[in-house]
């Protein structure tokens, strides 16, 4: 009987112990977990901390589904150490474990910028796990917070600045960039976000950096200017879960796990999913990290697939952001970040939408929708099977 070990709790890895019970009653399967909670829905953390989803949501999977699948579940583990010739798994307890297969879905965690004097700081706050949601809503409640800085001006930041201000709270929204977003959106659409993030009373410093904190939470930026504030939470990016893999033999590009079509790494009977890996991006054909929820999951459910012989491809992914902030919905796809030369752009909006799209020979390769996004599919569609844009009726808004 085959021993088949998952390490990390994610989306990826859910999706790989579904799929992987699915195909497999009998292997005996064992999920390590550094996390002391049972696996939950990131994407709802800014949901719950503003009360419009409870625990039941955001917790998705519970010991039930383990027991019912027979998979021995180990939470607070951290693994330190992986041996990829003698297929062992160190843990931080001492304890080792042999495996036969290995799936390796450990996510990423927040990195915080180094700022003058920030670690002289009690409370400083990142926006990733549960344990922050709960610390944040603590924090606000106890110290009856009425004046928060975020800094960080990503998805995260502004969903994050977005429920914030609907507690009454007044926000400082802090970012580098010369508008927010600027890897998924165009000037254009950050425009319109940025407008609707002015009426709610949100002080948006843009193109600026903390450079340093003085006791009392006094902010001082790179402009000489410098400001007021009870709360720091930072939204400024992560990185990926791989320190126990620095004496494996697993190959590691860009700080992440170098997967195949298989979603398997360079050794035979390892495989990876969800943001800790690279994929191929199907428009540019370049490695980069993928950080949805669902393109996590499928790629673990593939990666099961794989492991017991029912081969199945992953075809990579295109870049898509999602979300619904400050009441408008957007859907950002495709070569956004980017645009290549010799691209057509077509732009159709009016005060209730802003569409933006990119073609490049003929070729529909990149798309923004903002307050109007029921022809997602198609557009998408479009990009994936590469259909023809002579007809202009076809983006018809």
């Amino acid at each position: 009987m085959k021993k088949i070990v998952v390490i990390g709790s994610s989306a990826a890895s859910i999706g790989f112990l579904t799929k992987l019970r699915q195909l497999d009653s009998k292997s005996k399967i064992i999920c390590i977990s550094k996390s002391k909670h049972l696996p939950y829905n990131k994407c709802l953390l800014a949901d719950y901390i503003a009360q419009t989803a409870n625990e039941d949501r955001v917790f998705f999977k519970d010991l039930n589904f383990f027991k019912k699948n027979n998979i021995e579940l180990f939470l607070d583990t951290k693994v330190i150490n992986l041996n990829t010739t003698k297929n062992l798994i160190s843990l931080e307890n001492k304890k080792q474990i042999k495996f036969d297969l290995l799936f390796i879905g450990t996510g990423t965690s927040p990195t915080i910028p180094q700022i003058k004097n920030i670690e002289n700081l009690k409370h400083i706050f990142t926006f990733q796990t549960i344990d922050d949601a709960w610390a944040i809503s603590d924090f606000i409640k106890n110290k009856k917070v009425k004046n928060a800085t975020i800094v960080g001006t990503g998805l995260t930041g502004i969903e994050l600045a977005d429920t914030l201000s609907c507690l009454n709270i007044k926000i400082n929204l802090i970012g580098k960039y010369k508008q927010i977003m600027p890897n998924q959106l165009d000037k254009n659409a950050a425009a319109i976000i940025e407008k609707l993030i002015s009426k709610r009373n949100i002080n948006f410093i843009k193109n600026t950096v903390v450079t340093e904190i003085k006791k009392g939470y006094k902010l001082f930026f790179d402009n000489k200017k410098n400001i007021q504030t009870n709360m720091m939470i930072f939204a400024t990016g992560n990185k990926t879960n791989i320190d126990f893999l620095q004496k494996s033999k697993i190959k590691i590009q860009d700080d992440a796990i170098l997967t195949n079509e298989y979603m398997q790494t360079n050794i035979k009977n390892i495989y990876a999913g969800g943001d800790v890996c690279l994929v191929k991006d199907i428009l540019t054909k370049e490695y980069v990290r993928s950080s949805t929820w669902p393109d996590a999951t499928k790629q673990g459910m593939i990666a099961a697939s794989n492991i017991k012989d029912k081969k199945e491809i992953y075809q990579g992914i295109i870049q898509t952001t999602c979300s619904h902030i400050f009441g408008k919905t957007f859907i950002s796809c495709g070569s956004i970040a980017q645009t290549p030369k010799n691209c057509k752009i077509i732009i159709k909006k009016d005060q209730d939408f802003y569409h933006k799209f990119l073609i490049k020979d003929d070729k529909l390769i990149g798309f923004i929708l903002l307050g109007k996004i029921n022809q997602v599919g198609f557009f998408k569609k479009m990009i994936l099977e590469k259909l023809s844009c002579k007809s202009l009726s076809n983006l018809e808004s």
